[in-house]
């Protein structure tokens, strides 16, 4: 029975009603679980396990918990069909790479997982880490490999620089490449960078053994008991061969091999410190040099102090200060930072202080003092430079002695008229000022080429202006306008004529017609002849024979010698003529004649302007945490206002004042630097900057030619580099109006005019000359994409720290540049020279845009200001 009911149906039919109900019976089969969920896996050895999805998919790439002491890292994916019975069961199967970084039990926690079919929840997965092995060789990986952080076994002293190593043995009958760089968390401690490896051998156990060896140097600020984090790095390993016909290859694993547990002991310096003592660990030499020894009044004398050496350079202020008498005036020193190049530790620093004396006599310039803490010896030392005598001798008496040290000298105990006076207290060392009430935005610079985009769109200011004077002009001189005059005219009488009876009516509105008519077809005489009407006539358009016959009644009317009155349909046939003639229009091409687009020559410039407007917003509450003695509160107020408007060069003032009352001045003065960029006149701002300066040891690029005495830089720093854009626009714009006036000058024949645009021209060249040049005075520190690195840093070839084959380069603290390019927590930059190179964006405060989210902790608290 049941034979013959299957017979009715053909067998396709029969085999695709089977698949459709396998692949239904398929649907309510979805799961997800871990291939394998249990097992052995080898510390430090990639071993893969697969995440199998079995009638779903994830949707998107899966988010797998984190599990401690074992890494998962997504190595692939693949899809496989599997048809049983009919039952049709699909897969997605995910391979994850597990590296276990610790003994012990890993237990990865079950989780929901979001499919195309729903939430999936996969089950947990249970693995014991034990020894890895290396192939069939039965050896374990720690036999073969072994790494080691090497700090100093004796305890150091907080902020020395001490050698660190890292080392690699590997067994030489295991063939082994190094496969990653050495992956190192080196908080808390300042580092370099690791060197290069240096390969050597050592035989131990009967087993030759490859060693590779990475060196770098450190400092630990902190005295205390630290532990470090374990150094890592991945290593290909030979545990095998396979064959391939008659060749063989090479079996290749990976492993991560990690560093045991390392510490480091690390002693406080010892107290009392001397006064001068400013937090200096290393080896330093202090040198002055004064030249010249002899001068005259008005001629600078340069005063050096160079410190150099090795030792805690990062945590590093600025120079002790220099005493001098108050005859003399005093230019902002302008110090310099050199870093040797690859290291972190070695540098040296420059004070060059200008003297320009005002009276003769003689004068004892120092002698210096710094204090540094020895780490070799384990004590305190003090530099301290010589006394060195400077006699000012009156103008005449050095140029008749050559200006020479024979020149005559005054006992400086005897001198009562120039050099310090006893009992006379010096000035006191700079402190920050009181923060500046309400908010207000700098305008922000443009691009040259955007100023210049924007100021060629002024040419259409005086060509509107050309245009419509043209036109004008055109109007006015255009040969057809009596005829359309003539012919409106024309019509107005005829309606005229109709509607009225009176016969000295009709005869005073028929001549009119006729003088109306005559130029209205382009004849000027008020009595043509037939013959030229006619013609006339039919050049225009119109019916020759229809104006002639009414030409000759309008005569029989008005000179005939009955004075024969109209035709009753005269009107209507002389209105119907007057409609057929064709309008004279205006010729649009007329506009480009000589005539009327050039009544006299002029030379077309060009320029636009724009403005920026500035916010003046509360910030009262921040100024009142500061005053408080509350400045994290009030760093934190300023830092959002900041964020939210980068052109607040108050709230950038302010801020610096809140980071220097913490002793961050490194951080202070790229905020400093910013705020007086943006309003460069302000005299708290230019005050707060030269303290900055003073107190971080770096005085950022490009500021000092703007903040030196001479004329140029008092001119450039009376407005920011933006507000000398808008001169230059504004100029651009002045001459756009003088060259409209002379436009009009042309036309109207007004004799001011031409004064007038004479003088606007001379103001805006000047304008746009100044604004130009004002703006270029602040180079790289006035490009909207400026940026300062507020502490030292490296110069990367390519944005990463995992390769070291890179080239790089030290980066001193107060480097200005242009950010050219974004690519994650990395900024390109580029600078005056061409050069260009990647920095972490942490490292930088941008002049003009919005600094990093989350900034970076400071480096150090600067102690200079403890002295």
């Amino acid at each position: 029975m049941r034979a013959r009911f299957l017979s009715r149906f053909p067998g396709p039919f029969i085999a695709a009603l089977l698949l459709a109900l396998g692949a239904l019976t398929s649907v309510f089969g979805q799961s997800a679980r871990w291939q394998p969920d249990r097992g052995t896996l080898g510390l430090g050895q990639a071993s893969e396990i697969q995440l199998v999805f079995e009638n779903c998919s994830p949707s998107g790439t899966p988010n797998v918990p984190r599990v401690n002491g074992v890494s998962l890292e997504l190595a692939g994916q693949s899809q496989s069909t599997e048809i049983i019975n009919f039952n049709v069961t699909r897969r997605v199967l995910l391979t994850y790479v597990a590296r276990p970084t610790q003994r012990g039990s890993v237990d990865i926690p079950p989780f929901d997982i979001p499919t195309d079919k729903g939430n999936i929840r996969v089950p947990a997965a249970s693995f014991t880490v034990g020894d890895a092995t290396l192939g069939n060789s039965g050896a374990t990986l720690d036999s073969v490999i072994q790494a080691r952080l090497n700090p100093p076994a004796e305890p150091v002293w907080a902020g020395e620089v001490f050698p660190l190593t890292y080392t690699l043995s590997i067994v030489r009958r295991f063939s082994a490449q190094l496969a990653s760089n050495v992956e190192w968390s080196s908080a808390p401690l300042a580092v370099e960078d690791w060197s290069k490896p240096e390969m050597g051998e050592l035989t131990s156990g009967g087993e030759t053994r490859n060693i590779a060896t990475y060196r770098t140097r450190a400092l630990a600020r902190t005295p205390g008991t630290l532990a470090l984090s374990p150094a890592q790095q991945l290593v290909n390993v030979q545990t095998g061969t396979s064959a391939f016909g008659l060749f063989s290859r090479p079996t290749m694993e990976q492993f991560a091999i990690t560093t045991p547990a390392a510490g480091l002991t690390v002693k406080p310096l010892p107290s009392p410190a001397p006064a001068e003592f400013t937090g200096a660990v290393g080896e330093f030499t202090l040198t002055s040099k004064i030249v010249p020894t002899t001068a005259a009044p008005g001629e600078p004398i340069t005063w050096t102090l160079e410190l150099a050496g090795t030792g805690n350079w990062p945590d590093l202020g600025g120079l002790p200060a220099r005493d001098a008498s108050r005859d003399f005036r005093v230019v902002q020193p302008q110090a310099k930072r050199t870093t040797k190049e690859g290291t972190l530790f070695e540098a040296s620093l420059t004070e060059d202080v200008v003297l320009i004396p005002t009276q003769p006599g003689t004068y004892r310039l120092g002698p210096v003092r710094w204090s540094y803490f020895d780490p070799k010896a384990g004590a305190y030392r003090t530099l301290t430079t010589e006394t060195v005598t400077v006699t000012i001798a009156p103008p005449a008496t050095v140029a008749a002695s050559g200006a020479s040290t024979s020149a005559r000298e005054t006992p400086v105990a005897a001198d009562t008229s120039s050099g310090p006076r006893p009992g006379t207290a010096p000035l006191p060392r700079g402190l920050p000022r009181d923060p500046i009430a309400g908010e207000a935005a700098a305008p922000r610079p443009l691009s040259w080429l955007a100023v210049g985009g924007l100021a060629a769109g002024s040419l259409l200011l005086p060509l509107i202006g050309w245009v419509a004077l043209a036109w004008g002009r055109a109007r006015t001189t255009d040969p057809r306008k009596v005829r359309r005059a003539a012919r409106v005219q024309l019509l107005v009488t005829l309606r005229a004529l109709a509607g009225t009876t009176r016969a000295d009516e009709q005869r005073r509105l028929l001549a009119d017609w006729r003088e109306h008519a005559a130029r209205a077809l382009g004849l000027g005489r008020s009595v043509p002849s037939a013959t030229d009407l006619a013609r006339q006539a039919q050049a225009a358009g119109a019916d020759p024979e229809a104006w002639n016959r009414l030409w000759t009644e309008a005569e029989r009317t008005l000179f005939g010698p009955d004075l024969s009155p109209l035709a009753p349909d005269w009107t209507a046939r002389a209105l119907a003529a007057a409609a057929a003639v064709p309008r004279a229009r205006f010729q649009l091409r007329s506009l480009f004649l000589r005539r009327n687009l050039f009544p006299w020559l002029v030379l077309l410039l060009i320029g636009i302007s724009a403005a920026s407007l500035g916010s003046d917003l509360r910030a009262a509450d921040a100024a009142a945490q500061y005053r408080a003695g509350q400045f994290e509160p009030a760093e934190q107020e300023w830092r959002a206002r900041v964020a939210a408007e980068p052109t607040d060069w108050i709230a950038r003032h302010n801020l610096a004042l809140a980071l220097g009352q913490q002793d961050r001045w490194s951080e202070a003065l790229g905020h400093a630097t910013a705020a007086f960029v943006q309003n460069p006149a302000d005299p708290s701002v230019r005050w707060h900057l030269a303290l900055c300066s003073e107190r971080a040891g770096v005085t950022p690029a490009g500021v000092g030619r703007i903040t030196d005495d001479s004329m140029v830089a008092t001119a450039a720093s009376r407005l920011s580099p933006a507000e000398w854009q808008r001169v230059a626009i504004m100029g651009a714009w002045t001459l756009a109006l003088a060259l409209g006036l002379f436009l009009l000058h042309g036309y109207r024949e007004v004799r001011w005019l031409r004064t007038a645009a004479v003088a606007l021209s001379v103001l805006g060249v000047l304008a746009a000359g100044i604004g130009i040049a004002g703006a270029k005075h602040y180079a790289d520190l006035g490009s909207p994409d400026a940026a300062m690195t507020w502490r030292p840093t490296t110069l990367r070839s390519v944005p990463t720290e995992a390769a070291t084959t890179q080239k790089a380069t030290p980066l001193a603290a107060g480097s200005v540049a242009r950010v050219t390019k974004h690519f994650l927590g990395w900024r390109r930059l580029e600078f005056t020279n061409g050069q260009t190179g990647w920095v972490q964006a942490r490292d930088l405060i941008p002049l003009w845009s919005a600094p990093p989210k989350t900034p970076a902790p400071p480096v150090r608290r600067d102690a200079s200001a403890r002295r």
